[in-house]
Protein backbone atom coordinates (compact mmCIF):
# COMPACT_ATOMS: atom_id res chain seq x y z
CA UNK A 1 0.00 0.00 0.00
CA UNK A 2 1.05 3.33 -1.01
CA UNK A 3 2.72 5.46 1.77
CA UNK A 4 2.04 8.68 0.04
CA UNK A 5 -0.82 8.46 -2.71
CA UNK A 6 -3.92 7.40 -3.52
CA UNK A 7 -5.25 6.37 -6.78
CA UNK A 8 -8.68 5.96 -8.30
CA UNK A 9 -10.48 4.99 -11.26
CA UNK A 10 -14.16 5.25 -9.92
CA UNK A 11 -14.28 9.39 -11.70
CA UNK A 12 -18.18 9.49 -10.86
CA UNK A 13 -17.68 11.70 -7.77
CA UNK A 14 -15.44 15.18 -7.56
CA UNK A 15 -15.01 14.44 -3.52
CA UNK A 16 -11.95 12.08 -3.16
CA UNK A 17 -10.95 10.26 0.51
CA UNK A 18 -7.18 9.54 1.05
CA UNK A 19 -5.24 7.25 3.61
CA UNK A 20 -2.16 8.81 4.41
CA UNK A 21 -0.70 11.09 6.97
CA UNK A 22 -0.34 14.58 6.73
CA UNK A 23 1.54 17.65 8.60
CA UNK A 24 -0.53 20.50 6.98
CA UNK A 25 -3.89 19.75 5.21
CA UNK A 26 -2.96 22.13 2.46
CA UNK A 27 -0.15 19.49 1.68
CA UNK A 28 -2.69 17.44 0.29
CA UNK A 29 -3.45 17.97 -3.76
CA UNK A 30 -4.69 15.99 -6.49
CA UNK A 31 -3.47 15.03 -10.23
CA UNK A 32 -5.32 13.30 -12.95
CA UNK A 33 -4.06 11.30 -15.72
CA UNK A 34 -5.10 12.78 -18.94
CA UNK A 35 -6.62 10.31 -21.75
CA UNK A 36 -5.41 12.05 -24.70
CA UNK A 37 -1.98 12.22 -24.18
CA UNK A 38 -1.28 9.76 -20.99
CA UNK A 39 0.25 13.48 -18.83
CA UNK A 40 -0.57 13.72 -15.02
CA UNK A 41 -2.37 17.11 -14.84
CA UNK A 42 -2.72 19.20 -11.57
CA UNK A 43 -6.35 19.23 -10.41
CA UNK A 44 -8.02 22.54 -8.53
CA UNK A 45 -8.59 21.55 -5.22
CA UNK A 46 -11.77 23.45 -3.87
CA UNK A 47 -11.97 21.85 -0.37
CA UNK A 48 -9.78 19.63 1.69
CA UNK A 49 -11.26 18.36 5.28
CA UNK A 50 -8.58 17.10 7.64
CA UNK A 51 -11.23 14.82 9.21
CA UNK A 52 -12.41 13.07 7.15
CA UNK A 53 -9.44 12.94 4.94
CA UNK A 54 -10.74 13.84 1.60
CA UNK A 55 -10.54 16.39 -0.92
CA UNK A 56 -12.48 17.97 -3.40
CA UNK A 57 -11.98 19.10 -7.89
CA UNK A 58 -13.72 21.47 -9.48
CA UNK A 59 -12.48 19.89 -12.51
CA UNK A 60 -14.58 18.33 -14.95
CA UNK A 61 -12.68 14.62 -14.98
CA UNK A 62 -14.63 13.04 -18.40
CA UNK A 63 -11.16 13.87 -20.33
CA UNK A 64 -9.04 11.46 -17.37
CA UNK A 65 -8.97 8.21 -16.61
CA UNK A 66 -7.39 8.29 -13.39
CA UNK A 67 -7.18 10.90 -10.30
CA UNK A 68 -4.03 10.63 -8.01
CA UNK A 69 -4.76 12.33 -4.59
CA UNK A 70 -1.14 12.78 -2.98
CA UNK A 71 0.79 14.44 -0.45
CA UNK A 72 3.54 17.01 -1.21
CA UNK A 73 5.20 18.00 2.23
CA UNK A 74 7.38 20.93 2.38
CA UNK A 75 10.89 20.66 2.61
CA UNK A 76 11.80 23.55 4.47
CA UNK A 77 12.57 23.20 8.14
CA UNK A 78 9.25 23.17 9.99
CA UNK A 79 11.13 23.04 13.21
CA UNK A 80 14.03 25.26 13.85
CA UNK A 81 16.05 23.75 16.61
CA UNK A 82 18.40 26.51 18.70
CA UNK A 83 21.33 26.30 21.28
CA UNK A 84 20.82 25.69 24.88
CA UNK A 85 16.84 25.28 24.09
CA UNK A 86 14.82 22.18 25.50
CA UNK A 87 13.79 19.48 22.84
CA UNK A 88 9.97 18.51 23.31
CA UNK A 89 8.33 15.54 22.01
CA UNK A 90 5.91 17.21 19.96
CA UNK A 91 8.94 19.29 18.13
CA UNK A 92 11.01 16.18 17.44
CA UNK A 93 7.91 13.93 16.27
CA UNK A 94 7.10 16.90 13.62
CA UNK A 95 10.65 16.84 12.38
CA UNK A 96 11.15 13.60 12.12
CA UNK A 97 7.95 12.89 10.50
CA UNK A 98 8.78 15.98 7.97
CA UNK A 99 12.08 13.83 7.05
CA UNK A 100 10.13 10.50 7.03
CA UNK A 101 7.09 11.92 4.71
CA UNK A 102 9.32 13.96 2.23
CA UNK A 103 11.48 10.70 2.18
CA UNK A 104 8.31 8.24 1.24
CA UNK A 105 7.28 10.83 -1.43
CA UNK A 106 10.75 10.69 -3.24
CA UNK A 107 10.62 6.64 -2.96
CA UNK A 108 6.98 6.51 -4.05
CA UNK A 109 7.58 9.27 -6.80
CA UNK A 110 3.88 10.87 -5.19
CA UNK A 111 3.22 13.28 -7.65
CA UNK A 112 4.26 11.61 -10.71
CA UNK A 113 6.94 13.90 -11.79
CA UNK A 114 10.06 11.71 -11.08
CA UNK A 115 11.17 13.19 -7.97
CA UNK A 116 9.85 17.08 -9.26
CA UNK A 117 8.53 19.64 -6.60
CA UNK A 118 6.19 21.40 -7.63
CA UNK A 119 6.22 24.68 -9.19
CA UNK A 120 4.33 27.55 -6.91
CA UNK A 121 2.80 30.35 -8.75
CA UNK A 122 5.55 33.03 -6.90
CA UNK A 123 8.17 31.13 -8.96
CA UNK A 124 7.14 31.49 -12.11
CA UNK A 125 8.18 34.64 -14.03
CA UNK A 126 5.22 37.02 -15.68
CA UNK A 127 4.87 36.33 -19.60
CA UNK A 128 6.95 33.14 -18.88
CA UNK A 129 3.73 30.68 -20.10
CA UNK A 130 4.09 31.10 -23.88
CA UNK A 131 1.20 28.88 -26.45
CA UNK A 132 4.26 26.44 -26.33
CA UNK A 133 4.06 25.57 -22.88
CA UNK A 134 0.61 25.09 -22.42
CA UNK A 135 -0.55 21.01 -23.34
CA UNK A 136 -3.78 20.91 -25.78
CA UNK A 137 -7.12 21.13 -23.90
CA UNK A 138 -4.80 22.49 -20.99
CA UNK A 139 -7.14 24.97 -20.16
CA UNK A 140 -11.20 23.89 -19.41
CA UNK A 141 -13.42 26.36 -18.45
CA UNK A 142 -12.72 26.44 -14.73
CA UNK A 143 -9.51 28.33 -15.61
CA UNK A 144 -11.09 31.10 -17.49
CA UNK A 145 -11.95 34.64 -16.04
CA UNK A 146 -15.52 35.44 -16.01
CA UNK A 147 -14.64 38.67 -17.92
CA UNK A 148 -12.70 38.14 -21.14
CA UNK A 149 -11.78 40.68 -23.64
CA UNK A 150 -11.85 39.15 -27.18
CA UNK A 151 -12.15 42.66 -29.09
CA UNK A 152 -8.64 41.84 -30.67
CA UNK A 153 -8.78 38.05 -30.59
CA UNK A 154 -10.67 35.92 -33.53
CA UNK A 155 -12.54 32.77 -31.98
CA UNK A 156 -13.61 30.09 -34.39
CA UNK A 157 -16.68 28.68 -33.29
CA UNK A 158 -17.17 24.77 -34.20
CA UNK A 159 -20.71 23.88 -36.20
CA UNK A 160 -23.35 23.59 -33.94
CA UNK A 161 -21.40 25.08 -30.98
CA UNK A 162 -23.70 28.17 -29.83
CA UNK A 163 -27.63 27.27 -29.08
CA UNK A 164 -30.39 29.64 -28.35
CA UNK A 165 -29.56 28.99 -24.95
CA UNK A 166 -26.37 31.05 -25.20
CA UNK A 167 -27.98 33.83 -26.78
CA UNK A 168 -29.09 36.30 -24.94
CA UNK A 169 -32.46 38.75 -25.47
CA UNK A 170 -32.52 40.44 -28.42
CA UNK A 171 -28.77 38.92 -29.08
CA UNK A 172 -29.14 39.20 -32.94
CA UNK A 173 -30.34 42.34 -34.57
CA UNK A 174 -30.10 43.40 -38.22
CA UNK A 175 -26.57 44.43 -38.08
CA UNK A 176 -25.67 40.77 -36.70
CA UNK A 177 -26.56 38.96 -39.94
CA UNK A 178 -25.13 38.47 -43.37
CA UNK A 179 -27.40 39.62 -46.37
CA UNK A 180 -29.51 36.48 -47.29
CA UNK A 181 -28.53 34.59 -44.10
CA UNK A 182 -32.11 34.23 -43.50
CA UNK A 183 -33.98 31.29 -46.01
CA UNK A 184 -36.78 29.66 -45.72
CA UNK A 185 -35.37 27.02 -44.12
CA UNK A 186 -34.84 29.43 -41.05
CA UNK A 187 -38.10 30.18 -40.72
CA UNK A 188 -40.83 28.49 -38.50
CA UNK A 189 -44.17 27.76 -39.74
CA UNK A 190 -46.20 31.19 -39.73
CA UNK A 191 -43.51 33.00 -38.67
CA UNK A 192 -44.08 36.08 -40.81
CA UNK A 193 -47.00 37.87 -40.04
CA UNK A 194 -48.54 40.94 -42.11
CA UNK A 195 -46.74 43.84 -39.65
CA UNK A 196 -43.00 41.68 -41.34
CA UNK A 197 -44.25 42.57 -44.65
CA UNK A 198 -42.98 45.96 -46.02
CA UNK A 199 -45.94 47.82 -47.88
CA UNK A 200 -46.47 47.21 -51.39
CA UNK A 201 -43.79 44.49 -51.17
CA UNK A 202 -46.63 41.50 -51.90
CA UNK A 203 -46.94 41.47 -55.86
CA UNK A 204 -48.77 39.18 -58.27
CA UNK A 205 -45.22 37.03 -58.99
CA UNK A 206 -45.74 36.75 -55.23
CA UNK A 207 -49.43 34.89 -54.95
CA UNK A 208 -49.88 31.41 -55.50
CA UNK A 209 -52.90 30.78 -58.00
CA UNK A 210 -56.66 29.55 -56.79
CA UNK A 211 -56.65 32.57 -53.49
CA UNK A 212 -59.89 32.87 -52.60
CA UNK A 213 -60.70 36.37 -52.41
CA UNK A 214 -64.45 35.98 -50.77
CA UNK A 215 -63.48 36.76 -48.15
CA UNK A 216 -59.85 37.80 -47.68
CA UNK A 217 -60.57 41.30 -49.48
CA UNK A 218 -62.53 44.80 -48.51
CA UNK A 219 -63.16 47.81 -50.69
CA UNK A 220 -63.08 47.90 -54.14
CA UNK A 221 -61.43 46.35 -56.79
CA UNK A 222 -61.05 48.83 -59.54
CA UNK A 223 -62.56 47.08 -62.80
CA UNK A 224 -58.91 47.78 -64.37
CA UNK A 225 -57.35 45.10 -61.76
CA UNK A 226 -59.87 42.60 -62.56
CA UNK A 227 -62.59 43.63 -60.32
CA UNK A 228 -65.95 45.22 -61.03
CA UNK A 229 -65.04 49.02 -59.99
CA UNK A 230 -68.25 48.80 -57.94
CA UNK A 231 -68.64 48.42 -53.85
CA UNK A 232 -72.26 47.02 -53.69
CA UNK A 233 -72.70 43.66 -54.67
CA UNK A 234 -73.79 42.53 -58.00
CA UNK A 235 -76.08 39.68 -59.26
CA UNK A 236 -73.88 37.72 -61.31
CA UNK A 237 -70.58 36.24 -60.44
CA UNK A 238 -69.52 34.61 -64.25
CA UNK A 239 -70.22 35.92 -67.73
CA UNK A 240 -70.17 34.01 -71.16
CA UNK A 241 -70.00 35.89 -74.65
CA UNK A 242 -70.20 34.17 -77.85
CA UNK A 243 -68.13 35.65 -81.33
CA UNK A 244 -69.86 36.50 -84.49
CA UNK A 245 -73.10 33.44 -84.99
CA UNK A 246 -74.17 33.64 -88.53
CA UNK A 247 -78.16 33.93 -88.98
CA UNK A 248 -79.81 30.88 -90.40
CA UNK A 249 -82.80 30.70 -92.02
CA UNK A 250 -86.04 31.48 -90.67
CA UNK A 251 -86.82 27.89 -88.88
CA UNK A 252 -83.66 26.89 -88.23
CA UNK A 253 -82.11 27.12 -84.83
CA UNK A 254 -78.85 29.31 -83.73
CA UNK A 255 -76.97 28.02 -81.07
CA UNK A 256 -74.32 28.97 -78.22
CA UNK A 257 -72.56 26.46 -75.92
CA UNK A 258 -72.12 28.88 -72.79
CA UNK A 259 -70.03 26.80 -70.34
CA UNK A 260 -71.92 28.20 -67.55
CA UNK A 261 -72.29 25.04 -65.83
CA UNK A 262 -75.80 25.65 -65.07
CA UNK A 263 -78.69 27.40 -66.09
CA UNK A 264 -78.07 31.06 -66.71
CA UNK A 265 -79.83 33.79 -64.62
CA UNK A 266 -80.16 36.14 -67.72
CA UNK A 267 -79.60 35.63 -71.14
CA UNK A 268 -79.75 37.94 -74.27
CA UNK A 269 -79.42 37.67 -78.38
CA UNK A 270 -78.35 40.82 -79.91
CA UNK A 271 -77.87 41.56 -83.83
CA UNK A 272 -74.71 43.22 -84.65
CA UNK A 273 -74.43 44.82 -87.70
CA UNK A 274 -71.20 44.14 -90.19
CA UNK A 275 -72.22 46.15 -92.71
CA UNK A 276 -74.08 49.67 -93.18
CA UNK A 277 -77.86 48.97 -93.26
CA UNK A 278 -81.13 50.33 -91.69
CA UNK A 279 -78.88 53.37 -90.71
CA UNK A 280 -76.45 51.38 -87.97
CA UNK A 281 -72.64 51.60 -88.36
CA UNK A 282 -70.56 48.48 -88.40
CA UNK A 283 -69.85 47.35 -84.81
CA UNK A 284 -73.56 48.62 -83.48
CA UNK A 285 -74.98 46.01 -81.54
CA UNK A 286 -78.93 46.22 -81.98
CA UNK A 287 -81.47 45.04 -79.16
CA UNK A 288 -83.88 43.66 -81.25
CA UNK A 289 -87.43 42.89 -79.43
CA UNK A 290 -89.55 40.37 -81.05
CA UNK A 291 -92.67 40.92 -83.31
CA UNK A 292 -95.99 40.90 -81.66
CA UNK A 293 -98.07 41.11 -84.51
CA UNK A 294 -97.49 37.07 -84.85
CA UNK A 295 -96.37 37.23 -88.37
CA UNK A 296 -92.62 37.46 -87.01
CA UNK A 297 -92.53 35.47 -84.08
CA UNK A 298 -89.31 34.73 -82.56
CA UNK A 299 -88.22 32.39 -79.05
CA UNK A 300 -84.60 33.01 -77.47
CA UNK A 301 -84.07 29.87 -74.84
CA UNK A 302 -81.51 28.67 -72.72
CA UNK A 303 -80.18 25.75 -70.19
CA UNK A 304 -77.36 24.13 -68.38
CA UNK A 305 -75.68 23.98 -71.84
CA UNK A 306 -76.73 26.47 -74.03
CA UNK A 307 -78.28 29.62 -75.61
CA UNK A 308 -80.66 29.20 -78.85
CA UNK A 309 -82.32 31.16 -80.81
CA UNK A 310 -85.14 30.23 -83.89
CA UNK A 311 -87.68 32.57 -85.85
CA UNK A 312 -90.82 31.68 -87.87
CA UNK A 313 -90.16 34.94 -90.60
CA UNK A 314 -88.25 37.73 -91.17
CA UNK A 315 -86.38 40.12 -88.69
CA UNK A 316 -87.58 43.74 -88.17
CA UNK A 317 -85.97 46.57 -86.90
CA UNK A 318 -86.75 50.14 -86.29
CA UNK A 319 -84.39 52.44 -88.71
CA UNK A 320 -81.64 53.46 -86.28
CA UNK A 321 -82.02 57.46 -87.92
CA UNK A 322 -86.09 57.58 -88.96
CA UNK A 323 -87.24 55.40 -86.34
CA UNK A 324 -89.34 53.23 -89.60
CA UNK A 325 -90.25 49.75 -89.36
CA UNK A 326 -87.43 47.80 -91.43
CA UNK A 327 -86.81 44.04 -92.26
CA UNK A 328 -83.33 43.10 -92.31
CA UNK A 329 -81.07 41.42 -94.42
CA UNK A 330 -79.78 38.71 -92.51
CA UNK A 331 -76.48 38.97 -94.18
CA UNK A 332 -75.70 42.59 -93.31
CA UNK A 333 -75.68 41.08 -89.47
CA UNK A 334 -74.45 38.37 -87.00
CA UNK A 335 -75.79 36.97 -83.86
CA UNK A 336 -74.27 37.52 -80.41
CA UNK A 337 -74.76 35.38 -77.91
CA UNK A 338 -74.82 36.86 -74.34
CA UNK A 339 -75.14 34.96 -70.97
CA UNK A 340 -74.80 35.26 -66.51
CA UNK A 341 -74.72 33.36 -63.63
Amino acid sequence: MSLSYNQYTDLSTDTFTFTFDFIDINDVLAIGLRTSDDKWISLTITGRSASAKTVTVSDDLTPYSKVQVYRNTTVVPIVDFQDGSRLTERDLDAAYRQCLYVAQEVAENSNQSTQREDVGTDFIADGAITTDKIADNAVTDQKLSLTLDLSTHSVTLATGEISTNELANDAVDGTKLANDAVDSTKLADDAVDSEHLVDGSVDNVHLAGGIDLTTKVTGTLPSANGGTGVATAIPFTVKAESGDVTIPAAGTAATFTHGLGKLPEFFKVYLKCTTEANGYAVGDLVDFIQDTNGNNVISVYANSTLIGINRANSIVVSNKSSGAFETITTTDYKFIFKAYA
